[in-house]
């Protein structure tokens, strides 16, 4: 079973630390790495692209609805109380988001960086806003763009629960009809 809780505990070791330590323990995660693509929806993103400066283990990393700059529910008191911790580490000029963007852009510089997908929810009803977000994450946010990543809009939402009952999430690719099945698979 390839599972592991990981941890958000400041004291503990970083989140990507904590994927580091999940992809070389074969022994515990029944996984041996030697290279691998990663698919990450939101926060998940951020660790994954954090992991890819210490390692070079990502050979293609696919990020939907990932907050590169920050996010809308960060900055929000339910944002804050439902994040904790990590809240400040997703407001818009966030230290931590700052370096990460630093780092990519040196490598991204000498080509150093992992083949990047980036999905990009527009769907935003629910605050009015419809091609500007996915109601977490607004699009310039989600888009890796100016670091040569391909991008790849889809009218979707963040999570299953915001926004309007009857559209699927943007990381719920379950099936072929999904619209994020496609360029996640032709990637």
């Amino acid at each position: 079973e390839a599972y592991r809780e990981f941890i958000t505990d400041e004291e503990k070791p970083s989140l990507a630390d904590q994927l580091q330590e999940f992809l070389d323990s074969p022994e515990d995660s029944g996984l041996s790495v030697a290279r691998c693509d990663v698919i990450a929806h939101s926060m998940g993103g951020l660790v994954a692209r954090n992991y890819a400066l210490q390692e070079k283990k990502i050979r293609r990393l696919i990020t939907l609805g990932t907050p590169s700059y920050g996010g809308l529910f960060a900055d929000t008191l339910p944002g804050q109380v439902i994040l904790n911790n990590q809240a400040k580490d997703l407001e818009y000029g966030a230290l931590v988001t700052w370096k990460l963007h630093q780092k990519w852009s040196d490598l991204a510089q000498r080509e150093e960086l992992p083949r990047t997908l980036t999905v990009v929810g527009t769907n935003d009803f629910g605050l009015g806003a419809y091609n500007q977000s996915d109601t977490v994450v607004t699009c310039s946010s989600a888009s890796l763009e100016n670091l040569g990543a391909r991008v790849y809009y889809v009218p979707l939402k963040h999570s299953g629960a915001l926004g309007p009952i009857g559209i699927d999430p943007i990381a719920k690719v379950l099936n072929t009809g999904h619209p994020s099945w496609d360029p996640i698979v032709d990637f």
